[in-house]
């Protein structure tokens, strides 16, 4: 059941598949007192009962009184099936100002149907915080963060089994890590010899069963 949509600026519009007709519309919203919205990016997440519409965009706030004018990333999720917002929260990217002002650097490395969207961020410049966010799409969800700053490409997730998040971190340890998804604990290491993957993170993983 997944759902076709093309997008337009902050505009997302769903298609009939088999007649490309318009069967709805949703619309990124800016929260109250920012300007300058513009969304980089939308990914589309199917649960058991609804798609949810995940839009990763950029806002502006004023310069007011003593307070200059900033940017600030966002992630607003909404429903295909009431229109509502089911998140929308600032995120906080790593790596300096220029590296993190828009969201170019991110992958969405998987989704779950859950409600559950997670994005791995590569600042792509020297030991600059590498991280990934796993952001909960709809209430009761928590959200977390894993960031590691050692090296280049030193963390990355790749893939939901169950409620096993599996990540690969490059540094001082090579190894793989199984993370709880719903709380971000992390429960077991696997190391690794980098030198087999040719000094390089894992690029896929394919869940089978209840193992990677």
């Amino acid at each position: 059941r997944r759902a076709l949509a093309r997008r337009k600026d902050a505009a997302l519009t769903f298609l009939d598949p088999t007649t490309g007709a318009a069967t709805g519309r949703l619309i990124a919203i800016a929260p109250p007192g920012t300007s300058k919205l513009t969304v980089d990016r939308v990914t589309l997440v199917d649960t058991e009962s609804d798609t949810l519409a995940v839009f990763f965009y950029r806002v502006t706030y004023p310069e007011s009184g003593l307070q200059p004018e900033r940017d600030e990333m966002r992630v607003q999720a909404q429903s295909r099936a009431s229109g509502q917002h089911t998140l929308d929260t600032a995120v906080t990217l790593g790596g300096d100002e220029w590296l993190r002002d828009g969201w170019s650097r991110t992958d969405v490395a998987v989704v779950d149907a859950r409600g559950y969207v997670v994005v791995n961020y590569d600042p792509g410049s020297g030991d600059d915080r590498h991280l990934f966010h796993v952001l909960g799409l709809v209430p009761g969800l928590a959200t977390w963060t894993v960031a590691e700053d050692c090296c280049r490409e030193s963390i990355a997730a790749l893939a939901i089994n169950g409620g096993v998040l599996l990540a690969s971190r490059i540094g001082r340890d090579d190894e793989l890590r199984g993370y709880d998804l719903t709380t971000g604990q992390q429960l077991w290491r696997q190391p690794y010899d980098r030198g087999t993957i040719r000094m390089d993170h894992p690029r896929c993983a394919v869940r089978h069963e209840g193992t990677f």
